[in-house]
């Protein structure tokens, strides 16, 4: 009874994932024929020819993945972490051209990392005897891997992504009962080094100045007005890309303006496609089509994949399913506040409807490796 209840469980896991993934190429076709097609020149399908071959790409990984059971993964799973790690790295010398070097051969390498250190993090959580071990056995091994990692982002830079590693392994820590006074001194830790790096670049302290600009009480607190004060009075405070974001939130009321008739995304809305997509979704769809409709897929998946966690009779299977999902269900919780102007903005895309194929791919392998979870026997 138990494992017919886990195989419903990844089955409806499947369709969630599928229908999410349906729903992100309309939307990305929707914002992105016109923009591609009249100011890039690059054609009406562009996009959606591109993400739909990463969609078909992540999918057949999916599939590969659900070839060899759970076990081999375990198995090679640190390796497989240091080659993406070797790849992330490599992003510094050998990156695509962009401003920051996030990019190499067409992907960011920081996605498929996010995948197998939650892999690594579930068996090594798993092999703990005592959730009370000492600092240097309980936590130390994989800080240092975190390390590499946050070290590697900053150096990039990408400070969302590398933020986003941070909350994410505290949470995970925290879920595998690690002892509160090592979580505290991480989080001060990670706090502190973030600050400081976040601090030392002119873009991301204007970010920071944009989010505070509508808070003036805020932005005159001792630590914050240190901050971001007499740093860059040369560069102005741009609220364009959010405020135009809620512009177009705004203007879809209840039942949007209809599919494909945004006007935010008419050079209003900066690559409408890809973070901020979900801005579009709320113009044209509105409210109880587009923005509810999506914030109950996220709801499914969550209770789906929590569920297969849950009935997981192997606690590297639980700490797997389980922490693969919440990176999914943040990832979209922090880029749906980012949209709506609830926190600074850090360039993370809203899974499976976002445009960009490494994001897309790095999400499918995470839910081949959930779904590989619920086909573990006893």
């Amino acid at each position: 009874m138990e494992e017919e209840s886990l195989q419903r469980n990844a089955n409806f896991f499947l369709v969630v994932t599928i229908a999410l993934v349906a729903f992100g190429l309309i939307m990305i076709f929707s914002s992105s024929g016109i923009v591609t097609n009249s100011l890039e020149k690059k054609g009406m399908y562009y996009s959606l020819v591109r993400q739909s071959a990463w969609a078909i790409l992540g999918f057949l990984s999916l599939f590969i993945i659900l070839r060899k059971d759970l076990e081999w993964w375990n198995k090679y799973s640190f390796f497989i972490l240091l080659l993406f790690i070797v790849l992330l790295a490599s992003t510094i010398f050998f990156h695509t051209g962009r401003s920051a070097k996030r990019w190499v051969m067409g992907g960011q390498p920081s996605e498929l990392v996010r995948v197998f250190f939650l892999l690594y993090l579930s068996i090594f959580f798993s092999k703990r005897e005592d959730s009370n071990e000492g600092f240097i056995k309980g936590v130390f091994p994989p800080c240092i891997i975190l390390g590499i990692i946050l070290g590697i982002l900053v150096a990039q830079p990408h400070y969302g992504m590398a933020v986003f590693f941070c909350l994410l392994t505290i949470f995970i820590f925290f879920v595998a009962g690690m002892r509160i006074r090592h979580i505290f001194v991480l989080f001060l830790v990670f706090f502190i080094i973030m600050s400081a790096a976040i601090g030392s670049r002119a873009y991301s302290r204007n970010r920071v100045k944009a989010f505070l600009s509508k808070y003036p009480i805020t932005s005159n607190l001792p630590f914050v007005k240190g901050f971001v004060e007499n740093k860059d009075n040369d560069k102005k405070i741009d609220r364009w890309q959010v405020d135009q974001s809620i512009i177009a939130l705004g203007s879809g009321g209840l039942f949007g303006v209809g599919l494909g008739k945004s006007k935010q995304k008419l050079s209003c809305v900066p690559l409408p496609y890809t973070d901020f997509i979900f801005s579009i979704i709320g113009e044209e769809l509105g409210f109880i089509l587009g923005s509810l409709l999506l914030f109950v897929l996220f709801a499914l998946f969550a209770y789906f994949g929590f569920s297969i966690a849950y009935h997981s009779q192997f606690p590297s299977g639980f700490f797997l399913a389980f922490s693969l999902t919440i990176s999914i269900i943040l990832q979209a919780i922090i880029n749906i506040a980012i949209v709506s102007d609830s926190i600074p903005t850090t360039g993370l895309p809203l899974p499976f409807i976002s445009y960009g194929g490494s994001s897309l791919l790095s999400n499918l392998i995470a839910v081949g490796l959930i779904l590989n979870v619920a086909r573990q026997k006893p």
